[in-house]
């Protein structure tokens, strides 16, 4: 059973998400190309997705591992398909030319860091023509549908691990509604 706080709980992380990117557009391209302002972003989205399937599971009273995964995994399709979408939209619809320069400041950005840990140019090089051809293929539907199912991966991983950690077995003497009728 799919609670409908699932539901909710995947359009309010992706809402947050959506505002970081808006913002983040605003303000400029250095805010856009953070590394670390999304990776908390990430996290706290990750927290808020474990404290509602809590909810979820005080909710029900008791939880399966199937439906503390089916919600967790829920939750999570609505949070990446939703922010991923509107990411696809404003840099590839939207504004296309601040898609290119969002890609060249974070390979500016890789290479710096490649040349500050003393990386040998030939990794510099293969790392620059990787960098493009990813950049170039998530231009297209299909590359950004590979970045969501990628994404989405993680999610299940984790939504794995918590649904684990997070059921509950019922009462032995409980009699459910389905077993009355």
């Amino acid at each position: 059973m799919i609670h409908p706080l699932s539901y909710k709980s995947g359009l309010i992380a992706a809402t947050v998400t959506i505002a970081y990117t808006l913002i983040a557009y605003v303000v400029g391209i250095e805010l856009f190309t953070n590394f670390w302002i999304p990776m908390v972003i990430i996290f706290g989205i990750l927290i808020y997705l474990i404290l509602s399937l809590k909810k979820v599971r005080e909710s029900l009273g008791t939880m399966s591992f199937q439906e503390g995964f089916l919600n967790f995994a829920v939750m999570a399709a609505i949070y990446v398909f939703v922010s991923q979408l509107f990411n696809f939209l404003l840099l590839n619809v939207i504004d296309p030319e601040f898609g290119v320069t969002v890609n060249d400041v974070i390979i500016e950005k890789a290479i710096g860091m490649m040349e500050r840990f003393g990386a040998p140019e030939n990794e510099i090089e293969k790392a620059l023509v990787d960098m493009e051809n990813d950049f170039e293929s998530q231009k297209s539907f299909v590359g950004a549908l590979w970045g969501w199912v990628k994404f989405y991966g993680f999610f299940i991983i984790v939504g794995l691990i918590v649904a684990a950690v997070m059921k509950t077995k019922k009462p032995e003497f409980s009699i459910t509604v389905e077993e009355v009728e």
